[in-house]
């Protein structure tokens, strides 16, 4: 099964697990899921990132009281996400390219005009607007890439992730 499918099978298991049961029980839930990828999570192991990534999805950022705990996280474009962007910094298409390709308007920055910060990992799928989540896109190429997570976005373990994933487990806890 491909990686992308992977992750969208675990989602769904995650939520009709939640399917209208209270939110004390759906965080009862996410924990015991938090517990048993506690390991592959500690061992930073790529290959477990479709079964990791979905405990980061925006619908289970909320408490055992039903509070919204997205912004306590930094789960939010309202930060400095989008700042400190000039005509000078390059799209960098590169790092999410299947074969590296590097964007060809990089060399015309008049046509290609100010790159836009947009999510690595999607912000419509959980993806926090954290610097480290943060990649320059061109115009062109940040609506192509749209929430995409095709096959490229499994082959590296996101820094952010278990830092991200602790705090949402703290929150949860208390």
């Amino acid at each position: 099964m491909r990686k992308t499918n992977l992750y969208f099978k675990s989602l769904l298991d995650l939520l009709q697990q939640m399917y209208n049961v209270s939110a004390h029980e759906k965080n009862r839930i996410w924990i015991n899921k938090y517990s048993v990828l506690l390991q592959p999570i500690k061992k930073k192991r790529v290959e477990d990132l479709p079964l990791i990534m979905p405990l980061i999805h925006q619908d289970f950022l909320f408490d055992s009281e039903n509070k919204c705990i997205r912004k306590i996280i930094g789960y939010t474009k309202t930060s400095h996400f989008s700042s400190n962007i000039t005509m000078n910094d390059n799209c960098k298409i590169h790092q999410i390219d299947r074969y590296g390709d590097s964007c060809i308007f990089n060399d015309y920055p008049d046509i290609r005009k100010k790159c836009h910060a947009d999510h690595f990992w999607p912000y419509s799928l959980g993806g926090p607007s954290k610097q480290e989540n943060r990649l320059l896109l061109c115009e062109y190429h940040n609506g192509s890439k749209s929430n995409s997570i095709l096959d490229v976005f499994w082959e590296r373990y996101p820094i952010w992730l278990n830092s991200y994933l602790e705090e949402i487990y703290n929150l949860k806890l208390s």
